[in-house]
C-alpha cells in the first residue's frame, strides 16, 4: 500500500477517473473529496488542461461519452484546476527526456514523474504500464490502487 498525505502529483488518468466511473474511480473519488475540503492539494503539469480535454474529445469520437457529458466534465474540471498548482513544465524537459529514454515511454507521462521528484511529493498514477516501468526506479510513484492515506 502506498500512502498519501497532503499533496500529490495526479497523473490525468486519476483526474479522469473522479468524472467518469471506472476501475479505481473510488480511489479518484477519495482523492477529489480530501481536495475539496482542503485536506490535499493537487499539484500537475500546466499541460494537464489540455491533455484531459484530448481524452475527452477521445471519449466523444469512440462513442464512450457524449458531448454534453465531455463539456460538462470540462467545465467541472476547470473550476477544480483554478485551485490546483498548475506548475510549468519548462523546468521538468530535461528531466522527462531522461525518464522517457530510460523507461521507454512517452515525455508527456514522465513530466508528471519529474514533478513529483522535484517537489518529494507522491505520483498517483491508474497507468499500469507507467507504474510498472518507474517504480522500480521512483519511490514517488504511487499506483492509485494501493492508495492509502497517511492521516485521516
Amino acid at each position: 500500500m502506498a500512502f498519501v498525505d497532503d499533496q500529490a502529483v495526479l497523473d490525468t488518468n486519476v483526474v479522469l477517473k473522479m468524472f467518469f466511473q471506472e476501475n479505481d474511480s473510488d480511489k479518484a473519488d477519495l482523492l477529489l473529496s480530501r481536495f475539496e475540503a482542503g485536506r490535499l492539494q493537487i499539484v500537475v503539469p500546466s499541460f494537464l488542461p489540455l491533455e484531459l480535454t484530448n481524452v475527452l474529445w477521445l471519449r466523444v469520437r469512440h462513442k464512450n461519452s457524449t458531448r454534453m457529458e465531455c463539456e460538462l466534465v470540462l467545465a467541472r474540471f476547470l473550476a477544480l484546476a483554478a485551485k490546483m498548482d498548475l506548475a510549468d513544465p519548462a523546468p521538468l524537459l530535461t528531466r522527462a527526456l531522461a525518464k522517457s529514454i530510460d523507461y521507454d515511454h512517452a515525455a508527456y507521462d514522465t513530466a508528471f514523474i519529474a514533478l513529483a521528484e522535484r517537489l518529494k511529493i507522491p505520483f498517483v498514477t491508474a497507468d499500469t504500464i507507467l507504474y510498472r516501468k518507474a517504480s522500480a526506479r521512483s519511490q514517488f510513484v504511487v499506483a492509485l490502487r494501493t492508495l492509502q492515506f497517511a492521516a485521516d
